[in-house]
């Protein structure tokens, strides 16, 4: 049995504050089929839709799951800020799934372009301590496949470094690549940020680790193959 208390009714709209008989007896919402809504100055911040979805800075819903927001180029669409904890290894975001099978198939999340036309991978983990991004890998959505040019070249031309980033980008010791010189090899690895930053994708510390390791070897190599053919010539 329903009590409402104070009711406004649009036409087939109906909107209220009331009770309810039950464990949680208190509600206030759009009582009709009708999204309900929230505004500041005015104007609509968010809502939820007659189907249950909270829409944060947009008014229809994309595709599945239950939040969708929107932005323009500058600003993120979303974002999650964690507590006030001083603890380097609190959790600000956990992604939980029921499933136990152990295997890399396990995803929880993924990642598209286009408005969710184009897929462009995921985050999985295997339940046994590991997470890695993914990528789509099948033969069958692959065309023109062909070997991989000689990169010895390309690797030995890149130059790892360490370095400290400034305050404002939060400082810190690193090792990476620098965006510009890194583009000269391989520009399809680098981007820019909306400020005209370059960032870098796909290169982590310990690929810049095993490139320099890959140097010093052909290093090494070039001096034992002069030596033998110093020996040969004698």
């Amino acid at each position: 049995m329903s009590r409402f208390l104070p009711r406004v009714q649009n036409g087939t709209q109906i909107s209220g504050l009331g009770v309810t008989t039950g464990a949680e007896p208190t509600f206030v919402g759009s009582i009709s089929n009708h999204a309900f809504i929230f505004r500041t100055n005015n104007t609509e911040r968010a809502r939820i839709d007659s189907s249950g979805n909270l829409l944060v800075g947009a008014t229809s819903f994309l595709n599945y799951g239950t939040l969708s927001s929107y932005t323009n180029a500058v600003t993120p669409a979303g974002r999650f800020v964690g507590g006030p904890s001083t603890v380097d290894g609190a959790i600000v975001l956990m992604v939980d799934k029921y499933s136990s099978t152990n295997t890399t198939s396990q995803w929880f999340l993924g990642f598209t372009i286009d408005n969710q036309g184009v897929a462009s991978g995921v985050i999985t983990a295997n339940g046994a301590s590991q997470a890695a991004f993914g990528s789509w890998s099948d033969r069958r959505l692959k065309e023109n496949i062909v070997d991989l040019s000689p990169q010895l070249e390309n690797i030995c031309a890149l130059r790892p470094v360490e370095f400290d980033y400034i305050e404002s980008e939060g400082g810190g010791h690193q090792i990476s690549f620098i965006a510009q010189e890194f583009e000269e090899v391989y520009p399809d690895a680098v981007g820019e940020r909306s400020d005209g930053m370059k960032t870098l994708t796909g290169w982590d510390k310990t690929t810049a680790r095993l490139v320099k390791a890959i140097q010093e070897l052909k290093s090494q190599f070039d001096l034992v193959k002069a030596e033998l053919a110093t020996l040969k010539g004698n």
